[in-house]
């Protein structure tokens, strides 16, 4: 049996003002929103190098090697892609730095709106084989990677290695093709604008724009390597689009890793990554965002600060008052009850 004037424990813990709880809360949130951006705007973000190599998924992981080989793409991120899909969604995404495209022949995709946008937004990309063909990259063919490939022609043959070879000569000086002079490479096609009535090569040129040939090729005098600077810029072979087939012609073992191939390749995507705009105008757009961001989180951390100490001061006052109140109650209770004499009768 319990004592009826003995008292319960009290087990409900200590007591909390539950009226400043909602302003403590908002506190929380903002300063936990305030740290996820800040760290988020810390983090380095890794540009990204796209290869788009459709039906010749060793041949894409073969240029994937061969530039996370070069240390001055160490901090980039490459990711080959084989399906048409998959390219163009990832082409828009803001880290994407450079793109290559290589086509081992005219497969009858429409790289056009893709290639256009990633370039005039100021990209850089590396243009191979019939990329640059009117019929699989229509446009682009003419304003990102200006071959104005409306036909192709083959190397020579050679019956003893029972190989083609296309012989490059050098056209012009430059930091792309610095150190590499005319030379032969083990491949059978290339891509070249035709007159339709005469069938010879004849030249075209883009309208506007920085415009050099580096290389051209013997037979014909067309363009095999051509640098070009516009809204973006750009490199393009009229040839190396390589195939994953061993007994073929365009089999890309039978060039990768000839060392004038792997440098001009190098090279020209250096020149365009370090060249290209559109990664560096959205890292200087999220940065501005960043900043406008961790000003306004900021403001609402010292403004909800204010608040806090604000409501903090409120609720202390509340207390001090229901104290001193009490206080004087009891003071007030205890004058009246035991100090106030009731007025004596006179005898």
């Amino acid at each position: 049996m319990i004592s009826a004037g003995v008292g319960l424990k009290d087990l409900s813990g200590p007591r909390h003002d539950w009226a400043c709880m909602p302003r403590r809360i908002a506190l929380l949130l903002v300063l936990v929103l305030s740290q996820s951006l800040v760290a988020w705007a810390e983090s380095s973000v890794a540009p990204v190098i796209l290869i788009y190599c459709p039906a010749a998924p060793l041949y894409g992981q073969a240029l994937r090697t061969v530039i996370e080989e070069d240390g001055r793409f160490a901090e980039a991120r490459v990711q080959v892609c084989q399906r048409l899909d998959e390219f163009r969604a990832a082409a828009f995404f803001p880290d994407v730095k450079a793109i290559v495209v290589s086509l081992a022949r005219d497969v009858g995709q429409d790289l056009n709106s893709t290639l256009e946008w990633f370039f005039n937004k100021g990209g850089g990309i590396v243009g191979m084989g019939f990329a640059t063909m009117w019929s699989a990259s229509r446009n682009a063919s003419e304003d990102v990677l200006p071959i104005f490939g409306n036909s192709y022609g083959s190397g020579t043959y050679d019956p003893v290695s029972r190989k083609s070879f296309i012989s490059f000569i050098k056209a012009e000086e430059d930091e792309i093709s610095e150190g590499i002079s005319s030379f032969s490479a083990a491949h059978h096609r290339f891509i070249l604008h035709r007159n339709l009535s005469s069938g010879l090569f004849e030249e075209k040129r883009p309208k506007s724009g920085e415009y050099k040939v580096l290389f051209t090729e013997q037979s014909t005098g067309a363009p095999l390597l051509v640098r070009y600077r516009d809204e973006g810029v750009s490199v393009t072979f009229a040839t190396f689009g390589g195939d994953d087939i061993e007994r073929s012609q365009g089999y890309f073992g039978l060039f990768i890793n000839e060392p004038a191939f792997r440098t001009l390749f190098t090279n020209s995507l250096y020149w365009v990554w370090t060249n290209e705009q559109k990664f560096q105008d959205s890292v200087s757009k999220a940065e501005q965002f960043y900043q406008h961001t961790a000003r306004t989180i900021d403001s609402l951390r010292r403004a909800a600060e204010d608040r806090e100490r604000a409501a903090n001061l409120s609720c202390l006052l509340r207390n001090v008052f229901a104290i001193v109140g009490g206080s004087l109650g009891s003071i007030a209770v205890y004058w009246l009850t035991f100090v106030r004499k009731s007025p004596s009768k006179r005898i």
